[in-house]
C-alpha cells in the first residue's frame, strides 16, 4: 500500500538539572538551570555557553525568553497563549519574563566552537519574592527532501529545543510564606471505560492538594499514611511517600501516588504530612467513607520487616569478594515471602557534580543478595548475605552506596510494603572528604509578627555520606549570640552530590533595634561546619511596638 505524503516537525526540548551538558545532535548547553538571589533594582548578569560539537556543520539556534508555570503534577511547563487564557492573575505574579533581554533573537554557532551567550535580568525596585522565566533555544527544522518517492512518502523531522528555567528569588524585605496542604484524596479506578470494557489495571490512589498563596518558591516532601477503623482505633493500613517537588507562587499542586494494592469499602482516614523547605507543617487530616474495591476481600496492611544492622558496611578491595550479612525478622501474625532487590539510591539519579554524575557513586550493580527470595513465619528471622564483587578496574571514589530493598507480600498475592535498608562499599586505605557548602540562604515572614522562617539548602560536596543537624544564630555587631533557633531539614543520611532544604523559626521580638548578622550553621556528622551568613537590620516596624529583620543590601 502507497504511503500518503506527509511532513511532521516534532519539537524535543530537554530539561535537565544544573551542570548537567546535554549533548543531542552534537550540540551542548550550559548551564542547564540557573537560580539566583538577586537585591531589587539591580541588573543580573548570566552566561549561557553552547557548544557545537560538528566537525563541519554551524548551527543556527533561535533565542526566545518564555513564561514558565507547573502542571498540577509540579512539572514544569512553558506558558503557551492557550494556558495564559486558563490562569488566573494570581497565577502569573511570579513572572520574570518581562526583566530579561537577549543579545538577538537568533545566532549561529560555528563548527567546532563554543558561543556564549549573555542574559540581563533587570530587576524592578518593588520587586519581592520569587519569580520565574525560562530562555528557550531551539535549532531549525531540517530541510523537506526534495522530489518524490519513499523520501517524500513518511517524512519525519526533529527539531531540538533546550529550556533553561531562570529561577530568582529577591533579596531584602522578605515575604510571606503561604503554604498549606489543601484537600486529602482517595480514589479506585476499576480499569474499565464508558463501555465497561477493562482497558487497565484497576488502581487505588491517593493525592495531597498543595497551595502556595505566598510569595516563596519553596521545596515540599510528603507522605500520606492511610488507615482503617478499627472498633474505636485506626490501624495502619499504609505509608505512601509523595514525589519531591518545588512550588512557584500563586499555584496549586496536586501530588498522587498509585498504592501497591487494592483497598476493599469501608471506613478509612487519611493523615498528610508535608515538609516545606525542610520545616514539617501541621498535619492534615480526613476522614473518608471509600467505595473501594469490591473485589478485595480483606485489608493488605502494612508488615514492617525488622532489619539488623539498619545500614550495612562492606570494607571492599578492587577485584574482590566481600560479603555482610543482614537479619531479616517477620514482626507480624502472618506469613510472608520476601524479596529483595538491590537498587541504585534515587539521590543519586540524574544528578551531576562538575564531571561526575551520580550514578558513578552506586554499588548497586556490583552486589547481591543470597536468598533473593525467602518464606518468613510470624515472628521468625533469618540471615541475608550481601555479596559484593567489585571490578578490579575503574575504582575512582573512596565510597559506593547502594539500598538494598525489601517487599512483603501475604499469601494472597497483596502486598506486605516495603523496607529500606542502606548500603555503603568503602574502600580500603581511602581517604574520605567530608565537606558541604550552603548555597541557598533567605529569610521569609513567619506566622506571627517578628517571627521569620529561615531556610537554606546544604550541598553535600565531600565524598562520604553524612548525618545533618542545622540551627541560626542572630548575632550582634560586638558578636554576642543575642538569639538562636534549631532548624528543620529531612532526617537520614546525605548522601555525596546531594542537597537537603533546611528552615525554622526565628523570633526578633524584643531584639533591640540595630545591625546584625544572620548566620545558619550545617553540621556534617561530628567532623566539619559549614557557615553562611548575611548582614541584617532589626528595627520597629510600622506599629511602633513590634520589631521586623530586613536582609541588608
Amino acid at each position: 500500500m502507497k504511503l500518503t505524503f506527509f511532513s511532521f516537525v516534532a519539537l524535543v526540548f530537554l530539561l535537565l538539572l544544573p551542570d548537567v551538558a546535554v549533548a543531542q545532535q552534537n550540540l551542548s548547553v550550559r548551564p542547564m538551570r540557573v537560580e539566583a538571589d538577586v537585591p531589587p533594582n539591580r541588573v543580573a548578569r548570566v552566561v549561557l555557553t553552547v557548544q557545537n560539537r560538528h566537525a563541519a556543520r554551524d548551527e543556527p539556534l533561535n533565542l526566545e525568553v518564555v513564561d514558565l508555570t507547573q502542571d498540577r503534577d509540579g512539572t514544569l511547563r512553558i506558558v503557551t497563549e492557550e494556558i495564559r487564557a486558563r490562569m488566573s492573575p494570581e497565577e502569573l505574579l511570579s513572572s520574570s519574563r518581562d526583566w530579561v533581554q537577549l543579545p538577538s533573537e537568533r545566532i549561529q554557532v560555528e563548527a567546532g566552537t563554543t558561543a556564549e551567550i549573555p542574559i540581563l535580568m533587570t530587576i524592578p525596585p518593588d520587586a519581592r519574592g520569587a519569580y520565574a522565566s525560562a530562555i528557550r533555544i531551539t535549532t531549525d527544522a531540517p530541510p523537506t527532501p526534495e522530489g518524490t518517492g519513499e523520501t517524500q512518502e513518511a517524512f519525519f523531522a526533529i527539531r531540538f529545543g533546550f529550556l533553561i528555567p531562570l529561577l530568582t528569588e529577591i533579596a531584602g524585605r522578605p515575604v510571606q510564606q503561604d503554604i498549606r496542604i489543601g484537600e486529602l484524596s482517595m480514589s479506585f479506578d476499576d480499569g474499565r471505560d464508558d463501555d465497561a470494557e477493562q482497558v487497565r489495571d484497576p488502581a487505588t490512589r491517593v493525592a495531597m492538594e498543595i497551595i502556595n498563596a505566598g510569595r516563596t518558591y519553596s521545596s515540599l516532601n510528603g507522605e500520606i499514611v492511610i488507615e482503617r477503623r478499627s472498633g474505636e482505633n485506626w490501624r495502619t493500613v499504609s505509608r505512601v511517600a509523595l514525589p519531591d517537588r518545588r512550588i512557584l507562587p500563586g499555584l496549586t499542586l496536586e501530588l498522587v501516588r498509585t498504592l501497591d494494592r487494592n483497598l476493599p469499602p469501608g471506613e478509612y482516614r487519611l493523615l498528610g504530612n508535608l515538609s516545606v523547605d525542610g520545616r514539617q507543617l501541621p498535619r492534615a487530616e480526613y476522614i473518608l467513607e471509600f467505595e473501594g474495591d469490591p473485589d478485595a476481600a480483606a485489608v493488605a496492611f502494612d508488615t514492617e520487616l525488622l532489619l539488623s544492622p539498619e545500614r550495612l558496611q562492606i570494607n571492599g578491595v578492587a577485584g574482590a569478594t566481600r560479603a555482610a550479612t543482614v537479619e531479616v525478622e517477620n514482626p507480624g501474625d502472618l506469613p510472608l515471602t520476601v524479596s529483595i532487590a538491590i537498587q541504585i539510591p534515587a539521590e543519586l539519579e540524574g544528578v551531576a557534580m562538575g564531571d561526575v554524575m551520580g550514578e558513578e557513586l552506586s554499588a548497586a550493580e556490583w552486589l547481591q543478595a543470597t536468598p533473593a527470595s525467602f518464606q518468613l513465619r510470624p515472628g521468625q528471622r533469618r540471615n541475608v548475605r550481601i555479596v559484593s564483587r567489585l571490578p578490579r578496574e575503574g575504582i575512582r571514589f573512596p565510597h559506593y552506596f547502594a539500598n538494598v530493598v525489601l517487599s512483603g507480600t501475604y499469601e494472597d498475592g497483596q502486598s506486605a510494603g516495603e523496607t529500606q535498608s542502606s548500603l555503603r562499599i568503602s574502600l580500603q586505605d581511602a581517604e574520605s572528604t567530608v565537606a558541604g557548602v550552603i548555597d541557598r540562604f533567605g529569610v521569609s515572614l513567619g506566622d506571627e509578627p517578628s517571627s521569620y522562617i529561615v531556610q537554606g539548602r546544604l550541598v553535600n560536596n565531600g565524598t562520604v555520606d553524612v548525618s545533618t543537624d542545622f540551627s541560626a544564630e542572630l548575632i550582634s555587631s560586638a558578636g554576642n549570640v543575642v538569639r538562636t533557633a534549631r532548624l528543620e531539614g529531612r532526617g537520614g543520611r546525605l548522601l555525596p552530590l546531594g542537597t537537603r532544604d533546611f528552615s525554622g523559626e526565628i523570633s526578633v521580638d524584643d531584639i533591640e533595634p540595630g545591625d546584625y548578622f544572620l548566620r545558619v550553621q550545617a553540621r556534617l556528622g561530628d567532623a566539619e561546619t559549614v557557615t553562611r551568613q548575611a548582614d541584617v537590620v532589626v528595627q520597629l516596624a510600622e506599629d511602633g511596638e513590634s520589631t521586623e529583620l530586613l536582609l541588608s543590601e
